[in-house]
């Protein structure tokens, strides 16, 4: 069934969240680790010509020491990329590596530190697997994140960065109050993901393996977004819940069976200009 929140109670309680520190630990950990790599980011693009790729440009994992999540990035034959990765306070050490369909690698940052940085100008167009490694941790395991960024792409003011995240971080903190929630955390599966949409576009994230769990999948834009949809489909592109209410933070709540593959969709139906969207995989 779709949840129906109290946002009035959500932003009156906006400015407590922003003046003391999060009492919802996953989502105080999972935005420590977006903060340090999009703050990376965001100096690479302010010494270069590069910024964020158009459609999902970020996202975020938790993973445990010595596991490693891949990504089917799709990349245009001689555009210049960056992929950027960081982790919470407590990753010490992560790996970046872009490989083909054979596996063989093609680029790669296993330096020894939590700053991979990895340049990559494919040779032909399409979609590279590129996987995110925790191998260094103080703890038993980090929220880690990564970043893709394109020469001559959108340029995103840090604002809005700021905006998105912290809007999707107090929104789950809020959802935590009603329904005790974490990070969504099956094996080489991403829990957070940020896009930029153009008005009337959507993005979809696809093959996700849910498990057999209780989910709640929200998302929430920077300033720009007025209106927001969120579907989640089958595999066949069947609608199984949606929200289409006439707001900007849409959120659904579904019961997945870990036997099939699902598809997150979420479309900027009004905005002014493009907008940030984070949108955020959490299980009861």
């Amino acid at each position: 069934m779709k949840i129906r929140f109290n946002l009035l109670l959500l932003f009156a309680c906006a400015f407590a969240f922003q003046s003391q520190a999060q009492d919802w630990n996953p989502g105080y950990y999972m935005k420590q680790s977006l903060d340090i790599t999009l703050a990376k980011a965001t100096i690479f693009e302010a010494s270069s010509d590069y910024g964020y790729a158009d459609g999902i440009c970020f996202m975020g994992v938790y993973l445990q020491k010595g596991e490693d999540v891949g990504w089917g990035a799709r990349l245009e034959s001689g555009k210049e990329y960056v992929f950027i990765g960081g982790g919470d306070a407590d990753a010490t050490d992560i790996d970046i590596k872009i490989m083909d369909d054979y596996d063989n690698v093609l680029e790669e940052d296993v330096l020894d530190d939590n700053n991979p940085v990895v340049k990559f100008t494919p040779s032909k167009s399409g979609v590279y697997n590129v996987r995110l490694k925790l191998y260094g941790c103080d703890a038993d395991a980090s929220f880690c994140a990564m970043t893709i960024m394109e020469r001559y792409a959108t340029s995103v003011p840090v604002s809005n960065l700021n905006e998105a995240v912290e809007t999707a971080m107090d929104y789950g903190e809020y959802v935590n109050e009603q329904y005790p929630v974490k990070f969504h955390d099956v094996d080489n599966q991403w829990c957070l993901f940020g896009a930029i949409i153009a008005e009337g576009d959507s993005e979809t994230i696809t093959n996700m393996d849910l498990g057999f769990e209780d989910h709640i999948f929200i998302a929430a834009g920077d300033d720009n977004l007025l209106d927001a949809d969120l579907f989640l489909k089958d595999s066949n592109d069947n609608v199984l819940e949606k929200d289409v209410e006439p707001d900007a933070i849409p959120a659904i709540r579904f019961t997945t069976k870990g036997t099939s593959k699902y598809k997150l969709e979420v479309t900027n139906e009004d905005s002014n200009g493009k907008s940030l969207v984070v949108t955020c995989v959490l299980t009861e």
